[in-house]
């Protein structure tokens, strides 16, 4: 099995630290770049999104394939914190994953958009199933 990698650009300028259009915020990830390994044999960063919680954390979703030979998917959301290193308290060591599938084989779902809500939650949305659903 390989990990995949989520990534997440440091372009989130944070309430503090006010760079200029196009600059990196050098307070995330010292102005580089952070990832996350996601336990999956396949991952594609299939119209990826991103969204910036009121903490200044970041929250990265995207797609973790499950197995070789498999059309089989999950949704990926990874989330930094404000200084870019993974938020430990999210998922499992940062990565939480949303599985539709109800162990149906060879069910794809993509993650492509994420938001922060009001409460503190977010809220991940995608296609789901052959049918292109909304999950």
């Amino acid at each position: 099995m390989r990990a995949a990698r989520l990534f997440a650009a440091a372009l989130f300028a944070a309430a503090s630290v006010h760079a200029a259009d196009g600059d990196p915020d050098t307070g995330f990830a010292g102005g580089a770049v952070a990832s996350q390994s996601v336990d999956a044999p396949y991952y594609q960063s299939y119209e990826p999104a991103a969204a910036l919680g009121d903490d200044g954390s970041v929250a990265v979703i995207g797609v973790a394939g499950v197995g070789p030979n498999t059309v089989a998917s999950r949704f990926a959301i990874a989330k930094f914190r404000s200084d870019g290193s993974a938020d430990p308290g999210f998922g499992s060591l940062g990565v939480a994953t949303v599985d539709f599938s109800g162990d149906a084989a060879d069910y794809p779902a993509y993650g492509r958009g994420i938001a922060r809500l009001a409460d503190g939650g977010w809220v991940v949305a995608g296609r789901v199933g052959a049918a292109h659903d909304v999950g």
